[in-house]
Protein backbone atom coordinates (compact mmCIF):
# COMPACT_ATOMS: atom_id res chain seq x y z
CA UNK A 1 0.00 0.00 0.00
CA UNK A 2 1.67 3.39 -0.62
CA UNK A 3 1.53 6.06 1.85
CA UNK A 4 -1.28 8.18 -0.23
CA UNK A 5 -3.20 5.03 0.10
CA UNK A 6 -2.72 4.98 3.74
CA UNK A 7 -3.29 8.40 4.06
CA UNK A 8 -6.83 7.86 2.26
CA UNK A 9 -7.71 5.07 4.53
CA UNK A 10 -6.84 6.96 7.81
CA UNK A 11 -8.67 9.80 6.63
CA UNK A 12 -11.58 7.39 6.04
CA UNK A 13 -11.06 5.90 9.33
CA UNK A 14 -10.83 9.20 11.42
CA UNK A 15 -14.27 10.92 9.00
CA UNK A 16 -16.30 7.06 10.22
CA UNK A 17 -15.48 7.42 13.71
CA UNK A 18 -16.40 11.11 14.04
CA UNK A 19 -19.51 10.42 12.28
CA UNK A 20 -20.38 7.23 14.44
CA UNK A 21 -19.62 9.69 17.46
CA UNK A 22 -22.18 12.32 16.22
CA UNK A 23 -24.71 9.90 15.82
CA UNK A 24 -24.93 8.34 19.55
CA UNK A 25 -23.74 11.57 20.92
CA UNK A 26 -26.49 14.09 22.24
CA UNK A 27 -25.17 17.20 23.28
CA UNK A 28 -26.78 19.75 25.91
CA UNK A 29 -26.18 23.59 26.11
CA UNK A 30 -26.75 25.16 29.45
CA UNK A 31 -26.60 28.87 30.10
CA UNK A 32 -25.56 29.58 34.17
CA UNK A 33 -24.87 32.62 36.20
CA UNK A 34 -20.92 33.05 37.24
CA UNK A 35 -21.25 32.16 40.48
CA UNK A 36 -23.39 29.38 39.05
CA UNK A 37 -20.56 28.02 37.39
CA UNK A 38 -17.84 28.68 39.66
CA UNK A 39 -19.65 26.50 42.43
CA UNK A 40 -19.64 23.76 39.83
CA UNK A 41 -16.47 24.21 38.85
CA UNK A 42 -14.68 23.87 42.26
CA UNK A 43 -17.00 20.83 43.05
CA UNK A 44 -15.37 19.30 40.24
CA UNK A 45 -11.96 20.48 41.05
CA UNK A 46 -12.73 19.36 44.87
CA UNK A 47 -13.49 16.07 43.32
CA UNK A 48 -10.49 15.78 41.23
CA UNK A 49 -12.54 15.68 37.28
CA UNK A 50 -13.40 17.80 34.94
CA UNK A 51 -16.12 19.79 34.62
CA UNK A 52 -18.54 18.63 31.66
CA UNK A 53 -18.63 14.66 32.97
CA UNK A 54 -19.14 16.23 36.41
CA UNK A 55 -22.17 18.16 35.42
CA UNK A 56 -23.75 15.19 33.66
CA UNK A 57 -22.69 12.66 36.10
CA UNK A 58 -24.61 15.01 39.36
CA UNK A 59 -27.06 15.72 36.97
CA UNK A 60 -27.84 12.33 36.28
CA UNK A 61 -27.50 11.22 40.08
CA UNK A 62 -29.96 14.23 41.07
CA UNK A 63 -32.38 12.75 38.65
CA UNK A 64 -32.01 8.85 40.08
CA UNK A 65 -32.67 10.52 43.62
CA UNK A 66 -35.18 13.02 43.01
CA UNK A 67 -38.32 13.40 41.21
CA UNK A 68 -38.99 15.74 39.13
CA UNK A 69 -42.55 17.02 38.78
CA UNK A 70 -44.04 18.85 35.75
CA UNK A 71 -44.81 22.90 36.91
CA UNK A 72 -48.44 22.78 36.97
CA UNK A 73 -47.63 19.86 39.62
CA UNK A 74 -45.46 21.32 42.05
CA UNK A 75 -47.13 24.83 42.07
CA UNK A 76 -50.36 22.62 43.54
CA UNK A 77 -48.13 20.63 45.83
CA UNK A 78 -46.51 24.36 47.54
CA UNK A 79 -50.09 25.06 48.02
CA UNK A 80 -50.48 21.76 49.57
CA UNK A 81 -47.44 22.07 51.55
CA UNK A 82 -48.83 25.51 53.48
CA UNK A 83 -52.20 23.98 54.33
CA UNK A 84 -50.10 21.06 55.80
CA UNK A 85 -48.07 23.45 58.01
CA UNK A 86 -51.01 25.96 58.90
CA UNK A 87 -53.30 22.09 59.75
CA UNK A 88 -50.08 21.09 61.48
CA UNK A 89 -49.70 24.45 63.80
CA UNK A 90 -53.58 24.98 64.30
CA UNK A 91 -53.50 21.46 65.77
CA UNK A 92 -50.32 22.16 68.04
CA UNK A 93 -52.08 25.09 69.44
CA UNK A 94 -55.46 23.54 69.99
CA UNK A 95 -53.58 20.71 71.86
CA UNK A 96 -51.47 22.89 73.83
CA UNK A 97 -54.45 24.76 74.68
CA UNK A 98 -56.58 21.77 75.90
CA UNK A 99 -53.47 20.46 78.17
CA UNK A 100 -53.17 23.87 80.02
CA UNK A 101 -57.59 24.02 80.16
CA UNK A 102 -57.93 20.68 80.14
CA UNK A 103 -60.54 21.38 77.11
CA UNK A 104 -61.08 22.02 73.60
CA UNK A 105 -63.60 25.13 72.72
CA UNK A 106 -65.69 24.40 69.63
CA UNK A 107 -64.72 27.63 68.11
CA UNK A 108 -61.12 25.70 67.93
CA UNK A 109 -62.66 21.92 66.66
CA UNK A 110 -64.46 24.21 63.79
CA UNK A 111 -61.46 25.96 63.37
CA UNK A 112 -59.72 22.66 62.84
CA UNK A 113 -62.45 21.43 60.39
CA UNK A 114 -62.18 24.23 58.19
CA UNK A 115 -58.27 24.00 57.65
CA UNK A 116 -58.44 20.20 56.97
CA UNK A 117 -61.43 20.91 54.49
CA UNK A 118 -59.12 23.36 52.90
CA UNK A 119 -56.47 20.53 52.83
CA UNK A 120 -58.73 18.06 51.54
CA UNK A 121 -59.25 20.58 48.77
CA UNK A 122 -56.14 21.28 47.62
CA UNK A 123 -54.99 17.85 47.81
CA UNK A 124 -57.50 16.75 45.16
CA UNK A 125 -56.58 19.73 43.28
CA UNK A 126 -53.37 18.16 42.90
CA UNK A 127 -54.72 14.95 42.04
CA UNK A 128 -56.51 16.17 39.08
CA UNK A 129 -53.37 17.95 37.92
CA UNK A 130 -51.63 14.45 38.29
CA UNK A 131 -53.33 13.75 35.28
CA UNK A 132 -50.43 12.94 33.34
CA UNK A 133 -52.41 13.32 29.87
CA UNK A 134 -52.64 17.27 30.73
CA UNK A 135 -48.67 17.53 31.11
CA UNK A 136 -48.18 18.08 27.54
Amino acid sequence: MTPMQKLRKATRTRFRNVLHYHRRVRRVTTTMSRQQFERLAQHARLLQRRLAPFVRDAALAYVGRHHLLPRNLEAGLRGVIVHLRRAGTNLNQIAARANVVQRASGFDLIDARVTVRKLEQDVSRVLDLYNPASWS
